[in-house]
């Protein structure tokens, strides 16, 4: 039982913070390649997803078309996917401006709205983004230097959220301080796992009709990958985003992408294959599948945990992850004024992200599948 017990205790701490140190051991040495932009810059085109998103569109279409690169190499599309707002009246708009917009009758969700966005295209790199990510001046240019090495396939772009002052906004910071490191370090071995949905790009030739349920974020790179190039990426292109508002707002954000993201993982599990895939796989089931079944080793841990209260040792562990789940349980209690001290909202959002990622893996094997959702601003 204490054996079973530190497998628990040792799976957690290896995906929070042993994944990192291996990458950091994996990358020793490495730097960054130097990159410049081509003599002859290529054809863009950033296809924004939409879906009733008029409190932000135009902002984000402003944003597009102040960016730093070439009109005449620039093209921007965005695409209607069901809305039921003004936000296609108020894309038509700007159509003088050269902004494209594409309309779906129906609601289809993300992924069906970018494989439409690129049928209707003329880029040779592709670059997609959401409504509500507003980019720094030169991402595009700093994302189109990378595709320089011919290898690299595929490029994600950095997420920072903008500091709200509330404690999901420290929360998300803190995260992503630890997705960013791991980024870094799987864009030097080339081969990224995953990228950010507010801004990424990709060759033209590298792209891939996905069926509707599948998040193209997670898998497209993962296929990109396997066909032999490279995902790299760059600091320098970001896009900036508010944090969720709540975290019962950040809570279903997280489950969606979850269940999405185990879905489609679940439909191509050769890429989990270390004898094909070698690095590449062991990066998946670090930096992804055990972190999301990190709810299932907690219960199983303070179980087992349970059971060995006659010992010293695993009494004080006990009275640990009991005062853990304590502060979590005020975090989640005492509202926002409780939450602005740390050692009260880490624990919550950690809680709160595992619940997330239980109720993801459940839904799923429940056969739940996410193709649309409400953006929640």
């Amino acid at each position: 039982m204490a054996i079973l017990f530190f497998i628990f205790l040792g799976s957690i701490i290896y995906t929070y913070f042993g994944y990192p140190l291996l990458l950091a051991f994996l990358t020793a040495g490495r730097r960054p390649d130097e990159q410049s932009l081509p003599a002859s810059l290529p054809r863009v085109s950033v296809i924004v997803s939409a879906y009733n998103e008029s409190r932000v569109i135009d902002r984000k279409i402003e944003n597009c078309l102040a960016l730093d690169y070439p009109n005449d190499r620039l093209e921007i599309i965005v695409v209607s996917d069901g809305s039921t707002d003004d936000t296609p009246d108020i894309v038509r708009r700007y159509g003088d401006r050269g902004v494209r917009l594409v309309t779906l009758k129906k609601q289809a969700g993300k992924t069906v709205a970018q494989n439409e966005g690129v049928a209707r295209s003329n880029g040779e790199i592709l670059v997609f983004s959401d409504a509500n990510s507003i980019y720094n001046g030169a991402a595009i240019r700093e994302l189109v230097k990378v595709f320089t090495i011919e290898r690299v396939g595929c490029v994600c772009g950095e997420l920072r959220y903008r500091d709200s002052g509330s404690s999901v906004g420290k929360s998300e910071s803190t995260y992503w301080k630890y997705e960013r490191f791991c980024k870094r370090h799987e864009s030097m071995l080339g081969s990224l796992v995953g990228v950010n949905g507010a801004i990424y790009a990709l060759r033209r030739e590298c792209f891939i009709n996905l069926d509707k349920e599948i998040i193209s974020d997670f898998i497209l790179p993962m296929k990109i990958y396997a066909d032999g190039w490279e995902v790299r990426y760059t600091s320098e292109a970001v896009a900036y985003e508010d944090p969720s508002e709540t975290f019962e707002h950040e809570y279903s954000r997280k489950k969606r992408i979850i269940l999405r993201s185990f879905t489609g993982l679940m439909e191509n599990a050769a890429y989990l294959n270390p004898f094909k895939y070698g690095i590449f796989a062991v990066e998946i089931w670090s930096h992804k599948l055990i972190r999301w079944f990190v709810p299932f080793l907690l219960i199983g841990m303070l179980a087992v945990n349970f059971l060995l209260l006659n010992d010293p040792l695993f009494n004080m562990l006990f009275l640990v992850q009991g005062l853990f789940y304590l502060l979590a349980v005020i975090g989640w209690r005492g509202g926002e004024s409780a939450r602005k001290i740390w050692f009260v909202y880490i624990p919550y959002y950690f809680c709160m992200i595992n619940y997330a990622s239980l109720l993801a893996i459940v839904s799923y094997i429940g056969g739940k599948r996410y193709t649309t959702w409400r953006p929640q601003r």
